[in-house]
C-alpha cells in the first residue's frame, strides 16, 4: 500500500505494509503485474489525477457520520469524472450504515468493512503470532469477519480492473 503523510491507515494494518511517501509526485506508476493501492487520505493533489485515471478502480471509504458522508459524496462525484469503476466503502460501519449509504449512492457498489476494535484491544502492544490467533477464538472470529469484508472488495476490484 502506498500512502501519504496524512493517512492513519497504518495504525490499523501496521507500518510493515506501507510505503510512506510525502507527495504524490513520488507515487509509483500503476501498471504491470503489481497491484498498488494508493491512499490519498482525502487530500489528493493535482499530480494524483493521472494515477486515478490509470487505476483499474477507485475505492472511496466513507465512515457513517454526517460530515464524512457529505464530503464523501463530493469525493465520489469527482472520482466518477476520472474513473467509472468507483465503489463506496462503508468504513467501520454496521449493516444498517451500509444500507443507508446504498440509498445515498444508488447505482454504485457499496461494500462494508465492519467496525471491530477486538483485534487491536486483545493484541495491544504484543507481537502478532499465529499462536495468539489460535488460542483466542473471539480474536479469530473478529479478524475473520474483517478479512471476509476485505476479500469481497478485492474480488470486485479484480472483476472490474
Amino acid at each position: 500500500m502506498v500512502t501519504n503523510d496524512e493517512s492513519n491507515l497504518s495504525a490499523l494494518f501496521g507500518d510493515d505494509y506501507f510505503l510512506r511517501i510525502l507527495t504524490m509526485r513520488e507515487c509509483p506508476e500503476i501498471g504491470g503485474a503489481d497491484s498498488v493501492l494508493v491512499d490519498l487520505a482525502g487530500r489528493p493533489d493535482q499530480e494524483a489525477e493521472q494515477t486515478l485515471r490509470a487505476s483499474g478502480c477507485l475505492l472511496v471509504p466513507i465512515p457513517p457520520d454526517r460530515l464524512s458522508i457529505e464530503s464523501g459524496m463530493s469525493v465520489v462525484d469527482e472520482a466518477l469524472e476520472l474513473n467509472q469503476n468507483v465503489a463506496v466503502i462503508a468504513a467501520m460501519a454496521s449493516e444498517q450504515d451500509k444500507e443507508d449509504l446504498e440509498g445515498l449512492f444508488k447505482g454504485l457498489p457499496v461494500f462494508r468493512v465492519r467496525r471491530s476494535t477486538m483485534p487491536q484491544s486483545i493484541i495491544g502492544k504484543q507481537q502478532w503470532s499465529d499462536r495468539l490467533f489460535d488460542e483466542m477464538p473471539i480474536l479469530k472470529r473478529s479478524w475473520t469477519g474483517i478479512m471476509n469484508d476485505i476479500s469481497t472488495i478485492a474480488d470486485w476490484a479484480r472483476r472490474v480492473s
